[in-house]
This record gives structure tokens, sequence and C-alpha cells, in this order.
């Protein structure tokens, strides 16, 4: 379950009581909080990642059959009510060769929010993607939903990493700083993309 809460004035004011964004309760599923941002009217954007069971030993052993979905979830929350949830990228397992797994926001100088999110084979995870292909893309944002998708030409491709967000005291900029790991979970990676 992923919950969010706030406060109209945190000086002030206690957080309200919690807001459900997401259950997976019903099909032991995971979550995972990956990232937020507030856009310049107090709006929180919420991006996480949702998959269905947990992993297929649970699947098969309690939901046979059933084919597990990966996703890379998207809401915006605004004084305590969800106002837009969409779904930035899904797999499904025996459909999508690629399934996403990782994702930070990234605000422009020119007002664009970004997500930078990874991508690994199918059957693989972030934590442990294999010798197979990862992806790193740039996801726009226009109006809730995924307006254009860039895929990166890394070199080293990251799965799990950091950015230079505004909420660790960085400006918006049209550079995408990237900090993290790759195939070999022990080696820390930097790549610098330039957005146009």
């Amino acid at each position: 379950r992923l919950f969010y809460r706030w406060s109209p004035d945190i000086s002030g004011e206690s957080f309200g009581e919690p807001l459900e964004i997401d259950n997976l309760d019903a099909t032991a599923g995971y979550i995972a909080n990956l990232d937020l941002w507030l856009d310049a009217g107090g709006a929180a954007h919420l991006l996480y990642y949702s998959q269905n069971i947990q992993s297929d030993i649970m699947r098969n052993r309690f939901f046979p059959g059933t084919p597990l979905v990966r996703k890379l979830e998207y809401a915006i929350v605004d004084k305590g009510q969800v106002l837009h949830r969409s779904t930035l990228a899904e797999s499904v397992e025996g459909k999508e060769t690629m399934g996403p797994c990782w994702g930070r926001f990234h605000a422009t100088a020119d007002g664009r929010l970004l997500v930078v999110a990874s991508f690994v084979p199918a059957g693989a995870t972030c934590w442990e993607p294999g010798k197979g292909s990862i992806e790193d893309r740039v996801i726009e944002i226009r109006d809730g939903a995924a307006a254009g998708v860039t895929a990166l030409s890394l070199r080293e491709p990251l799965t799990q990493f950091f950015t230079a967000a505004e909420r660790g005291g960085s400006l918006p900029s049209n550079t995408i700083d990237l900090f993290g790991v790759g195939r070999e979970s022990t080696v820390l990676r930097y790549a610098r993309v330039e957005v146009t």
C-alpha cells in the first residue's frame, strides 16, 4: 500500500489523515515509492513502481496463470485529494520484452516535467538485471500523461539512480545528472544528459 500525508502549514498545523494512493493487498503485490515533485501551485506529483504480485514464486502458488504486470505509475495530489492518475509504462509477462523498474522526476529550466526511467528485460529486476539489455529512457509528462519517450544511448545504462532534483537543492535545469548503479551493483556510475 502507498500512502500520502500532507499539511497546509507544517510550522503550525499537524499532518492530515493518510491518503491511500494505491493498494495491491488483494494480489500480494509490491509498491515502491520512487520520487515526489512539487509544482509551482503546490500540487505533489508522485512517481512509483508497482507489480501486481510480489514474485513469480508467490504467483505460482497462490495466483496460478496470472501474468506478472509491472508499471511505472504517476499521480497528482493536491490538498489531500488525488487529482489525476496515469500509467507511464507497463509490461505484461509474456507480451513485453522490456519492463520499467526505476524512475526519477526532472524539471527543466523551461518548465517541462520529465521522468528518467530504467527498463530491464522481462523476468529481470532492477536488483538483478542479468546480462540482457538495459535501457534508460526520458518520458516527457504533458497534461498528466506520457507525451513522448526518448531512449538514452548510455554506454553503461543505469538500473537505479539518483538525480540532481529540486528537493535536493538543485535548480531546474536542461542538464540531467544521473548517479547510480547498472549491471554491476558494486560499481557506481555517473552520466550527464543534455535536454534539447
